[in-house]
C-alpha cells in the first residue's frame, strides 16, 4: 500500500528553557553580545567595525561588547589573523575564546542585546539561546532570520546589503529607553516558549514519528 508522501517542516531543535532562563536586565547599560564561529561570513568584522563607531559617537554611554567565539584555524572562511589579534588584544571587548557552550549562558546573563550579523543564517540556535534568556536581538536579513525575529517586537532585523545597516540597528537600540527594550525582552522570550522549547519541538517529532 502507498501512502501519501507529506512534507514536515519543524523549526530548529529546540531550546531548554531552563538551562537558559530567563534574566531581568535594566538595560541602563548595554552590553552586545555574539556567540559563534569565528568566521567571516557571520560578520564578525563589521560588528567590530560597527561597535567601535557607536562608541565614538556616544561617548557619555556605556557600550560594550562581548563576543563568545570557537576559532577553527582549519576553517577556510576563518577570520583573518588581524582581526583574532585585535579581539585578544582589545581593552574595549570582553573576548571568550572556546567557551565551553554550558558556560555561555553566563556571558548572555551579563549581556544586554544580542547580535547575529551573519549574512547566510538558518535558524540560529545561539539567537535562539540569547532570546530565551530575554535578549533583545539584530539581525542581519537571511532566511532563518524572521522566524527568531519579529521586526519592532523582539528585535530588529536590517538588510545586510546596506553598509549602515548595522550601524543604524545598533545606534537605534542605544536610543531605545529601558521600557522599550524590557517589552523587546519578554518578547524574545514569549517567542521561544511559545514556538522553540524543546518541549514543543520534541512534540513536532513524536507526532511525525507515532
Amino acid at each position: 500500500k502507498n501512502y501519501p508522501q507529506k512534507e514536515y517542516v519543524i523549526k530548529g531543535n529546540g531550546i531548554n528553557l531552563i538551562d537558559f532562563p530567563f534574566f531581568n536586565r535594566d538595560f541602563k547599560n548595554l552590553n552586545f553580545c555574539y556567540t559563534g564561529r569565528l568566521v567571516h561570513s557571520k560578520g564578525i568584522d563589521k560588528l567590530l567595525q560597527a561597535h567601535a563607531l557607536i562608541k565614538d559617537k556616544y561617548p557619555q554611554k556605556k557600550i560594550g561588547l562581548i563576543i563568545c567565539g570557537m576559532y577553527d584555524s582549519n576553517d577556510k572562511d576563518r577570520i583573518s589573523n588581524a582581526t583574532l589579534q585585535r579581539l585578544r588584544d582589545s581593552k574595549e571587548i570582553f573576548f571568550y575564546e572556546d567557551l565551553e557552550h554550558s558556560k555561555v549562558v553566563n556571558a548572555l546573563e551579563n549581556s544586554s542585546v544580542f547580535v547575529l550579523p551573519s549574512t547566510r543564517e538558518g535558524i540560529s540556535k545561539a539567537a535562539l539561546e540569547a532570546a530565551s534568556t530575554g535578549m533583545p536581538i539584530i539581525a542581519a536579513n537571511t532566511d532563518g532570520t524572521k522566524d527568531v525575529v519579529k521586526h519592532n517586537i523582539n528585535g530588529l532585523i536590517y538588510e545586510h546589503t546596506n553598509e549602515n545597516g548595522l550601524l543604524s540597528s545598533l545606534e537605534r537600540m542605544v536610543n531605545l529607553n529601558e521600557k522599550e527594550l524590557g517589552d523587546f525582552s519578554k518578547a524574545s522570550r514569549e517567542l521561544v516558549e511559545s514556538q522553540f522549547s524543546i518541549e514543543i519541538i520534541t512534540k513536532k517529532y513524536l507526532e511525525i514519528i507515532l
